[in-house]
């Protein structure tokens, strides 16, 4: 239940920033993929999709199979500057030939249009062909999943925005905001295996801070003065 409770808390979290809480909502998570179901004969995909500075954020996402066998299509839901959320289930070998088998990566690409190839998306982690498990992972261009830094804009003056660290693990939270050209008052992270909500917030004292290094795809809220 794991994706699950990450959705609820950033669900919660975008409520209480002010935010749109459709894409976030818990109902994009089935109890039966969850505890092996039905479902199980497919996988599922969901999280954020970055766009570069600038450039639009793709309409879909698609898993591709051999042959240019489509496993999967699923629309992606504008949530921010430069940012989407997707939600994908991929169908399997076993009830389309062709499409991948249990353990194999899939292929997930990013279109643009109606008429649209796709292109390849860059993935924050391996995507597998896992039968009845839901897996997170966020999608972009090479260029949106950089090596360094954030992806994402930032917020404007008093306003809130999503943003993935692409950078390495155990950065000062400190550090990794002297890189954002914005006068930051906190950020928040959910942390999935202790189950909690982590904060920060400058010139605080070091018993109130509860997140203090980010790692590498660390997915974070930023609001800014």
């Amino acid at each position: 239940m794991k994706h699950l409770r990450v959705l609820l808390a950033l669900s919660a979290l975008s409520l209480g920033f002010g935010l749109s809480a459709g894409p976030f909502a818990p109902t994009s998570v089935s109890a039966e993929a969850e505890a092996g179901g039905p479902a199980s004969r497919s996988t599922r995909f969901l999280g954020f999709v970055f766009a570069e500075p600038d450039e639009s954020v793709p309409t879909k996402v698609r898993a591709m199979g051999a042959g240019g066998v489509v496993c999967g299509t699923a629309s992606v839901r504008v949530v921010g500057p430069d940012l989407g959320f997707y939600d994908l289930e991929v169908t399997g070998h076993a009830d389309r030939p062709g499409c991948p088998r249990p353990g194999a990566l899939v292929s997930l690409w990013l279109l643009y249009g109606k008429v649209d190839d796709g292109v390849p998306a860059a993935t924050s982690a391996a995507a597998r062909f896992l039968r009845g498990q839901v897996t997170t992972i966020s999608l972009g261009t090479s260029g949106a999943l950089g090596s360094e830094g954030w992806s994402g804009a930032p917020p404007s003056r008093g306003g809130v925005a999503i943003l993935r660290w692409n950078g390495p693990d155990a950065v000062p939270v400190a550090d990794a905001v002297a890189l954002l050209d914005v006068r930051v008052t906190s950020i928040s992270h959910y942390d999935p295996e202790s189950a909690s909500m982590l904060s920060w917030f400058p010139d605080a004292p070091s018993f109130v801070q509860t997140y203090t290094h980010v790692d590498a795809g660390d997915i974070v809220v930023v609001r800014a003065r």
